[in-house]
């Protein structure tokens, strides 16, 4: 039987000879057959009027691939060929359905972010150990390149611009129809990474692929944050919220493929659940009633990031002093990812000011309230102005700077 895979993005990829056997053996693993089942997108694409999102086994694919090509082209990495496609291979098998909204009740039941359950599915004495033993590949060294501690290669998986963003800019924006040619090219702008003296670095010929790429970053998370994604991004975490809170979302949750979690929360889950699901499987997206973006955080807001018991009492706060039914209502609160800071050192002519133009950047903050389309006449009022600032007041002012992690 011929071993290729069709992606939407790079066609035609084979593996004819045995040196790839190794990454046909991953794609009948069960970590990356659940993959198949798991959108690019946090949000499924069933519940969005646009082209079917690649799942994250295709985003998998093609950053295999492109560990291929880059392989291909720098004879130093030859030895580390097998160590790097596994790492590209495996990098989200931890993300749970809905990846980045779900990860936020993840992290809170088990302490784990999707990077550290992926070091856990690829403990030893597991499938993918197995695998990786049989081609010779140490699974420790795979679960430090995925996790950014490998001391050469960690941010070719891992970085601020890695294989993983290279290709996953790109893939989502082709297959949710929102590009009709591409920004960038994947396998040119791989190019540009060289290896001195044992350190990764960008050389600066490519400088308009990069830029490019961060153009293409740019369009997505337009898409990303336009109201019906957005709105669906926050409905969808109002149904997890409510079904983790009633102890409704069990620890094998996370390890569900799309279909099956949205079956459980329709099914299993709370009556919030079940009504948000519905609406947003019939495109009964809630309008935005009110929009907050900054480019200087605000760090009150900050804390709602990673504290999901803290977003639901301010969106719960907010739904009573507005006298809207708390079903009714989702909030988004955040971090801008669509300008991504390279911190990775340029080689070449100008490297300095490159260097400089590139580092450092940060996104805004935003905070967007949604709500049933009966509540609309709210929009614009000093009565909802007043009820987020009110809102906000009662947050508890942080005890020096904190670094949240924004899951979503």
């Amino acid at each position: 039987m011929k071993r290729s895979v069709h992606l939407r993005l790079y066609g035609e990829i084979t593996h004819p000879s045995p040196r790839e056997d190794l990454a046909w053996d991953l794609y009948q693993s069960w970590a990356l057959a659940r993959l198949r089942d798991v959108s690019l997108s946090s949000v499924p694409p069933r519940f969005l009027p646009h082209g079917m999102a690649a799942s994250r086994f295709e985003h998998s694919v093609g950053v295999g691939y492109l560990a291929r090509r880059l392989c291909d082209l720098r004879p130093q990495l030859a030895s580390r060929r097998k160590l790097l496609v596994s790492a590209a291979l495996l990098h989200d098998i931890g993300s749970p359905p809905f990846s980045h909204i779900s990860e936020i009740f993840m992290h809170d039941l088990t302490g784990q972010t999707h990077e550290e359950r992926t070091a856990e599915l690829l403990r030893p004495g597991g499938e993918l150990a197995g695998i990786l033993e049989e081609h010779g590949v140490p699974s420790a060294e795979v679960v430090e390149l995925i996790t950014g501690r490998h001391p050469e290669l960690g941010p070719l998986i891992a970085g601020s611009i890695d294989l993983d963003n290279i290709d996953n800019s790109q893939h989502l924006l082709v297959s949710l129809g929102h590009a009709e040619k591409a920004l960038y090219d994947p396998l040119r702008l791989i190019r540009a990474y060289r290896l001195r003296r044992g350190r990764l670095c960008l050389d600066t010929e490519y400088l308009p692929e990069i830029l490019a790429w961060q153009q293409a970053r740019r369009e997505l998370y337009d898409v990303l944050h336009s109201e019906p994604n957005l709105s669906s991004a926050a409905m969808l975490y109002r149904a997890l919220e409510s079904s983790y809170a009633a102890g409704k979302l069990p620890p094998a949750f996370f390890l569900l493929e799309e279909a099956e979690a949205l079956h459980h929360l329709r099914c299993e889950g709370t009556s919030t659940a079940r009504k948000l699901t519905g609406r947003l499987l019939r495109w009964q997206q809630y309008p935005l009633i009110h929009q907050r973006l900054s480019a200087r955080e605000d760090p009150r807001l900050v804390a709602l990031y990673d504290d999901w018991r803290a977003r639901r009492d301010f969106t719960d706060g907010l739904a009573e002093r507005l006298g809207i039914p708390p079903d009714e209502i989702a909030v988004y609160v955040g971090r801008d990812r669509a300008t991504k800071s390279i911190d990775l050192p340029f080689t070449g002519q100008g490297a300095g000011a490159v260097q400089e133009l590139l580092r450092g950047a940060k996104g805004k903050q935003r905070l967007a309230v949604f709500a049933h389309k009966r509540h609309g006449r709210l929009r614009g009022t000093k009565r909802l102005e007043e009820a987020v600032a009110e809102a906000i007041a009662e947050l508890p002012e942080p005890q020096g700077e904190r670094e949240a992690h924004a899951f979503f």
